[in-house]
């Protein structure tokens, strides 16, 4: 039995690289989004279906001259459609634009938080960005401790509100609102 299990697995790991390839996890047709914006159903860019947010990574599948058929997945779902290629940027072009680590306990911190969130949202979170769909884990090592903590639990599920003072004199304050554990919405104001 165990070596008919082991030939079977054999042969669909064999098959499975045949059709899919070795490396599924290359960085190469990634791209990330620069502002909010939507991907659509059809390359008519008319009926948007669903809202893609800052910092947002989507897989490229197909490409045309002025769009991206594109892969998409968020905390709640996945969707494929379109998105205009002047509202995405490569993830070769995102990572020139992006601080690396300069000394030896930068670059140990980058490997630890690729080895927790994988390479792409460990690469986000050294950089201190944020993105909705992130987890609290994530922002708070993106982030750091907040300054304010706001916990709201009831029968819907749990809201958490974390409040940042951004600047050395607090000049502008940055709100994450979780839902369920997962960022879903966030605010910057002037102090």
């Amino acid at each position: 039995m165990f070596k008919k299990m082991k030939r079977f697995i054999l042969l669909f790991s064999f098959f499975f690289v045949c059709f899919h390839g070795f490396n599924q996890t290359t960085t190469t047709n990634l791209v990330i989004s620069l502002f909010d914006c939507s991907i659509y159903n059809k390359p008519k860019f008319v009926n948007p279906l669903t809202k893609v947010c800052k910092y947002d990574t989507l897989r490229v599948v197909d490409s045309a001259s002025k769009f991206y058929k594109v892969n998409y997945s968020n905390y709640l779902d996945n969707f494929s459609g379109y998105i205009l290629k002047k509202n995405v940027t490569p993830w070769s072009e995102f990572l020139k634009n992006t601080e690396l680590p300069k000394n030896k306990r930068q670059l140990d911190r980058l490997t630890r938080l690729q080895k927790k969130f994988g390479k792409i949202n460990g690469l986000k979170i050294f950089n201190g960005l944020v993105w909705i769909g992130m987890t609290e884990s994530e922002a708070y090592h993106s982030l750091g401790e907040p300054t304010r903590k706001i916990i709201k639990i009831g029968s819907w599920g749990s809201q958490k509100r974390l409040i940042y003072g951004v600047g050395g004199d607090l000049s502008q304050i940055l709100t994450l609102y979780f839902e369920d554990g997962y960022l879903v919405y966030y605010i910057t104001n002037p102090h």
